[in-house]
């Protein structure tokens, strides 16, 4: 049982010091915790102020199959005995947010029951940040560093990582294993700054490709894996054999859980069984208002050089550190631009300097419709809905853009110009922001003369409260 086993852990790793002693349950029926074995190890934890959690991972795989209904009730008196008992024991669970479970089916109402009495902490408030990335990427390259020819992993990759990957742990793993492999080098993360749901489709049909060239066997089992998760490690290798498992294995397609196989990542499982791809999330802060940006784009693609575009708009430069530097940073993550430190100047491909200033916007909404801010604006908000400048100013301080000791007009306002030249939002009576009423088809779309938006504020405060109204390429 899997209390036993995991309060025994505690005991035999020395996580609470009681010398040699076993768990025994007096019975496997419910009340369990009233055993003196386990009486014992509880006066341990408030003693040594510890806490055992107890915690199930991936829930969601019990959540959807029919075939665990009937273990909903053991989880059920668990779950009532630990919240009765008020003890240093933790009874946890997580799984996906995107699941849906019927109204009146049975697991509607355990998870009903469940959360009555649970507490529920929402992750997307603790997601993979750039710290962590950064944490993940520093072993990744100690690794290299031990274990292979490459003594450092080059900085353009590194920034690449920290900017693409941030909540996103199964594309660094992901990554990191092709550079590791040498599929991928340097110059393949200049091609394109961020990743997109473009990219990743390309990243799940290259696995799929792949294993289909070996023979329909191979993509049968990846399937049936995915279909079928988790599943027993002998059933599968019963089915298909254990040359097709092992190199499932060996591509880290699956990986062994326990004594059960699943693919790598859920959002290729989900990909594999439904063809749907996972909803991405970027953090991209631009350093310039978007037309700043685009007149110094149009400059640098007439052949100016960053010293000759600097002059012309009147802004100083020195030392590389300016406007013009910044704008093709915010460039560069949506545009494919190399900058050529001879000469000063920018190269451009000829594909996008034929661009109108529509079809950038274009390019600019495939990933700006992904970005935390403009997610979170469209859960709160439904098309043709409005919201005040106040309102926007929360969501920047909550998503950690700006700190409550610093104004955020000024990222607001960079902000809205990106956001609104994308079409992702609009700007109507002044200072109230409105989700377009067709997706991606905002008012000011690839109109940058209209995107450029003021800092100021009202004096008038009689509205009261504010209302809505109607109206890879890489892999």
């Amino acid at each position: 049982m899997f209390i036993q086993t995991t309060l025994q852990e505690a005991i035999d790793h020395e996580f609470i010091k009681i010398t040699n002693y076993k768990i025994k349950l007096d019975s496997l029926e419910y009340p369990f915790f009233e055993s003196d074995s386990i009486q014992l190890l509880t006066r341990k934890l408030r003693e040594e102020r510890k806490v055992i959690i107890i915690f199930f991972d991936q829930f969601e795989e019990i959540l959807t199959k029919n075939s665990w209904i009937s273990i909903y009730d053991d989880f059920l008196e668990v779950a009532n005995e630990i919240n009765y008992i008020q003890e240093n024991i933790v009874f946890g669970f997580s799984w996906r947010a995107d699941i849906y479970l019927p109204a009146k089916s049975p697991q509607s109402e355990f998870w009903y029951q469940i959360k009555r009495i649970s507490t529920t902490i929402d992750l997307n408030n603790f997601i993979f940040s750039e710290k962590d990335t950064a944490q993940a990427l520093n072993k990744f390259e100690i690794f290299l560093i031990n274990n292979t020819h490459i003594k450092k992993l080059d900085s353009s990759i590194k920034r690449w990582l920290l900017d693409n990957c941030q909540n996103m742990p199964w594309l660094l793993k992901k990554i990191c294993g092709e550079i590791h492999k040498e599929t991928l080098k340097s110059v393949d993360f200049k091609s394109k700054q961020i990743i997109n749901n473009i990219d990743i489709k390309k990243i799940f049909e290259r696995d799929i490709d792949e294993i289909k060239k070996l023979g329909n066997i191979y993509y049968d089992c990846l399937k049936y894996i995915a279909e079928s998760s988790p599943v027993l490690q002998q059933e599968v290798i019963d089915k298909y054999g254990s040359d097709v498992i092992h190199k499932l294995l060996e591509d880290h397609l699956i990986i062994a859980t326990g004594s059960n196989y699943k693919i790598y990542a859920d959002i290729f499982r989900e990909y594999i069984v439904n063809n749907k791809l996972p909803l991405l999330t970027i953090s991209f802060t631009p350093r310039t208002s978007i037309v700043t940006t685009l007149k110094i784009f149009k400059l640098l693609n007439s052949n100016l050089t960053k010293l000759e575009a600097a002059k012309n708009l009147n802004l100083k430069y020195k030392d590389g550190k300016s406007t013009i530097e910044n704008a093709i940073q915010d460039l560069q993550k949506f545009l494919p631009l190399e900058t050529q430190q001879n000469s000063g100047l920018v190269k451009i491909p000829n594909n996008i300097n034929k661009l109108n200033d529509y079809e950038i916007a274009e390019i600019f909404a495939d990933y700006l419709e992904s970005h935390v801010l403009i997610q979170e604006i469209y859960r709160e908000y439904q098309p043709d809905q409005c919201f005040h400048y106040d309102d926007f100013d929360k969501i920047l301080l909550k998503n950690s853009y700006v700190s409550t000791t610093r104004d955020p007009k000024d990222y607001r306002s960079r902000f809205l110009s990106w956001f609104c030249f994308a079409g992702l939002l609009e700007i109507r009576q002044d200072e109230w922001i409105y989700r377009p009423i067709n997706s991606r088809k905002g008012k000011h779309k690839g109109n940058v003369s209209d995107c450029e938006f003021r800092n100021k504020r009202r004096k008038d405060k009689s509205k009261g409260k504010y209302r809505q109204l109607n109206a890879f390429d890489l892999l």
